[in-house]
């Protein structure tokens, strides 16, 4: 991880305080009592060393490396000397701080899992140091190998003392000013820590050859230890056992104390000092963590009590313990509250509970209590309590045995009561609306079924009536002509009908009167109501006890809605009330689907009538037609056939007289061509007659539009595919896509190709092959349908587009039919021209001319454009 600067230099300040801490207190602990370094009996340096690691981080190993190759220098040690030996201390620091911190250990030090983790490390980390350096300093020739023992013992003694004493002062040093904040703890603090710097100078500052120094007064400081572990806690212990040890080792660097005095020898008092400080330190950090974790377990304590108390106080729960064999009693406070008192102003007592209790309560309650604590059985009883003030709470106490007590609870449950008590109310409100609205569902469901408007009326009045569970249930109409009548009615038969009811002007009014303003009437008792003469007479006609009239306003007319209860009174429920207004609605628009539904059948009868009259007379008009064309033909072909036989009689013997030689005849010359002229053009006219007759000219109406030839082709032929498929004919679509628009009337020009592809498959045999082409020429285009059928002569091409074409044997029968016919009269009318080209055995070949606009004489007739000459001039210009 990449530091930045500030982080940078943070860290190489704190790796050089480490170095300097480190060279110092171990230049302090080898200047004792004259000692070298492999006999003092304390070494700071491992523990300020782990404490480092503990508080900061093991990343600050350079400082002791750095610490300790300053201290081998100062001895005058070599460079490799001191890098190798400090690597034993940078692994022991490095190794404690590891297995702590995977141990959860906490700097406070008040959990004894804490301290004997420390205790833990502090003897099992200085094996490494003391390992190291003695298989270094052993392999290097630095030291005898018959002096291994001692120098590994004595090193691992020195840093187990230096982690217990060292390492607990630092992680601690923060807490000791807090000991004398309190006010309380300042004198106590303060005799005690003066006694214990008293009593640790008189043991340890005795000269060695007194007779008090052979006494055991190294246990003295004891007391004092224990007294600031148990009082102050950790801190107070991490204090105690350094006062005691820093006096003991100043003492031995002066040759004081105890320690010389019993010992043999030098190395015999160290290892007496080390001994001491190591059962001192111990014994105070077991007892200071024993002691933080009673505290904590207080505090706990004291917090689940108060949360306890809170809790209770939240959810209104007391409760009460009794001893069996201590009859001893206690309460909540919260149970104080429960029962109107004040807490702790008495001792709870049984007496004062049961004169809280209601009256009505206290003897089933205390018999129910005695007989629970008889049988020790667990019991619930709900019981009320009634303060001074006369306020009333529900409560609930439960009872629970043991071997040795009984606990009870007692919660108020008044609010909790009430709320069950609404939430009932609502859900029986919920219930009857959700029975209302599947009521009124089924009954609108079936007043809906029928338009016939007495059934729905009768169907409301019974529905109604079973569901209300009513004496009668009746729909009367008031109109605005001042009558008013009972339409459907639903009654028991223990009671009186209404339905002969017939109201008089007065009482129309009245009863218009109560609904008019659309507002229900509820009647719960009818003696105790003010009514009108009118209505008070139907009451007691009718023997009504109680009424609810629910106003159906349709209009100027007023309907209403009436339940009647006869045998008693009856407290209508507002639910009631709301079914009936909102089946109100749902009747006032039954019947008016009813009365338009009457309506719509007289208008049905009345036009089903008319329809018919009207057909009778179409049926009528269309025989006089049909017989008057029948005349028509019949007159004109009996005249023609009689005019046309004289005529052509007369022609004849005028051509004989004409033909005959010489001068002699019965007539002039010049009368008999006068005459033959005359016959022959009424013979003429005669038979365009004949063949015009059914020809009844009328105007086309078009509706031009752009057309894209192309486009409407290709939909005609998919539209005319199962007919081409049925006659296996082949159509080749030449059509090219580039055509300009045609200023046209599509579905007419739809038309005409349908019926020139229609015909030719007509006339012609299965396997016929059809040609589409189109060209543009002149603002025109050009369009054929060319078939490889049997083709046409020319006289049938010539009489091809008329309505009629005379066979051979009947001269007014009828041709090709009226599709062809269509096509010229459709062609003609866009100011186009229609033709046909054939030769028998060789197909035909249909063409037809469009302008590629609209055309100025467009709309005529073809009968108007081909029977005069004039126009037929003009359109072949336009058309050639």
């Amino acid at each position: 991880m990449r530091l930045k600067r500030p982080q940078v230099l943070q860290y190489l300040c704190s790796v050089a305080l480490l170095a300097i801490a480190y060279f110092a207190t171990a230049k302090i602990s080898i200047s004792m009592i004259g000692l070298n370094a492999n006999a003092t009996p304390l070494w700071p340096p491992a523990g300020i060393a782990l404490a480092a690691f503990l508080l900061r981080g093991s990343w600050l190993w350079p400082g002791v490396i750095l610490g300790d190759f300053l201290l081998v220098q100062s001895l005058g040690g070599s460079a490799g000397h001191s890098f190798v030996s400090s690597w034993g201390s940078v692994a022991e620091a490095v190794v404690a701080a590891i297995a702590l911190r995977r141990l959860g250990f906490r700097p406070s030090l008040d959990r004894l899992q804490d301290v004997w983790g420390l205790i833990v490390a502090a003897l099992c980390a200085p094996l490494i140091n003391a390992t190291w350096s003695t298989l270094i300093e052993g392999s290097l020739g630095w030291m005898q190998w018959s002096q291994a023992w001692e120098n590994g013992w004595t090193l691992w003694l020195g840093d187990c003392m230096g982690i217990l004493v060292a390492t607990p002062a630092l992680l601690i040093c923060r807490q000791w000013p807090a000991l004398f904040q309190k006010p309380g703890q300042r004198v106590e603090g303060a005799v005690w820590l003066s006694l214990l710097c008293v009593v640790s100078w008189v043991v340890f500052g005795s000269e060695p050859q007194a007779a008090i120094a052979h006494y055991p007064l190294e246990y003295l400081p004891f007391p004092l230890v224990v007294w600031g572990a148990l009082r102050f806690g950790p801190p107070g212990a991490v204090l105690a056992s350094l006062v005691v040890s820093g006096i003991a080792i100043f003492e031995a660097f002066h040759g004081h104390g105890p320690f010389f005095a019993k010992a043999e020898h030098l190395t015999q008092a160290v290892l007496f000092l080390q001994a001491f400080m190591g059962v001192v330190t111990t014994t105070a950090l077991v007892l200071a963590g024993a002691v933080g974790e009673r505290q904590t377990t207080a505090e706990l304590l004291q917090k689940s009590e108060a949360s306890l108390a809170n809790a209770q106080r939240i959810a209104q729960l007391g409760n009460w313990d009794l001893d069996w064999g201590q009859q001893q009693l206690r309460w909540s406070d919260e149970l104080y509250r429960i029962l109107g008192f004040v807490p702790k102003t008495f001792p709870p007592d049984p007496d004062q509970a049961l004169q809280a209790i209601h009256p009505d309560d206290r003897d089933r309650v205390e018999q129910a209590l005695a007989q629970a604590m008889v049988e020790r059985q667990p019991c619930r009883i709900d019981y009320r309590i009634l303060y001074p003030d006369g306020t009333e709470r529900l409560v609930c106490e439960k009872l629970a045995f043991s071997d040795h007590s009984v606990t009870g609870t007692v919660q108020d449950i008044t609010e909790r009561k009430q709320t069950e008590i609404q939430l009932q109310a609502a859900s029986e409100q919920v219930h009857e609306a959700l029975r209302s609205t599947q009521l009124l569902t089924e009954i609108a469901l079936k007043i809906r079924r029928s338009l016939e408007l007495d059934q729905v009326l009768n169907t409301t009045v019974t529905e109604v009536r079973h569901f209300l569970q009513a004496d009668r249930v009746y729909i009367g109409h008031l109109d605005n002509q001042a009558q008013g009548y009972v339409l459907a009615e639903s009654v028991c038969d223990a009671w009186p009908s209404v339905m002969c009811l017939e109201y008089d002007e007065e009482g129309v009014q009245e009863f218009r009167a109560l609904f008019a303003s659309g507002c229900s009437r509820v009647v719960n008792d009818v003696a105790l109501s003010q009514s009108t003469p009118k209505i008070a007479a139907f009451y007691q006609q009718y023997q009504v006890k109680a009424s609810l009239g629910v106003p159906i306003i349709l209009g100027d007319e007023v309907w209403v809605l009436v339940a009647n209860q006869c045998e008693h009174p009856r407290q209508w429920q507002p639910f009631e009330v709301n079914l009936l207004e909102q089946l109100a609605i749902q009747v006032a628009i039954a019947i008016q689907q009813g009365q338009l539904y009457q309506q719509v059948q007289a208008l049905n009868t009345n036009l089903e009538s008319q329809v018919e009259e009207r057909t009778a007379q179409l049926q009528q008009k269309m025989q006089e037609l049909q017989d008057l064309n029948h005349f028509k033909d019949i007159f004109l072909h009996a005249f023609s056939h009689d005019v046309r036989t004289s005529i052509m009689g007369m022609s004849l013997i005028l051509k004989n007289l004409q033909n005959k030689p010489g001068d002699s005849v019965p007539v002039m010359r010049s009368m008999v061509d006068r005459m033959v002229q005359s016959n022959e053009r009424q013979l003429n006219l005669i038979n365009s007659l004949l063949e015009d007759q059914t020809s009844e000219s009328q105007p086309m109406a078009l509706s031009y539009e752009a057309v894209r030839l192309d486009g409407l082709v290709q939909g005609i032929l998919e539209d005319l595919e199962p007919l081409l498929v049925r006659n296996q004919a082949t159509v080749c679509n030449l059509l090219p896509a580039n055509l300009p628009p045609l200023i046209a009337d599509p579905q007419q020009l739809e038309q005409v190709f349908k019926n020139l592809i229609t015909n030719a498959l007509k006339h012609n045999a299965p396997g016929l092959q059809l040609t589409l082409k189109a060209t543009v020429e002149d603002q025109q285009i050009r369009c054929s349908v060319e078939d490889n059928g049997v083709g046409m002569g020319p006289e049938v091409c010539d009489r091809l587009f008329k309505l009629y074409v005379r066979g051979l044997d009947n001269p007014h029968l009828t041709g090709i039919g009226l599709g062809l016919y269509l096509c010229r009269q459709i062609i003609t009318a866009h100011g186009g021209r229609v033709g046909v080209e054939s030769v028998p055995g060789t197909g035909a070949k249909f063409w037809f001319v469009l302008p590629l606009t609209k055309p100025a004489l467009a709309g005529l007739t073809a009968e108007t454009v081909y029977n005069s000459p004039s126009l037929r001039s003009s359109i072949s210009k336009i058309t050639p």
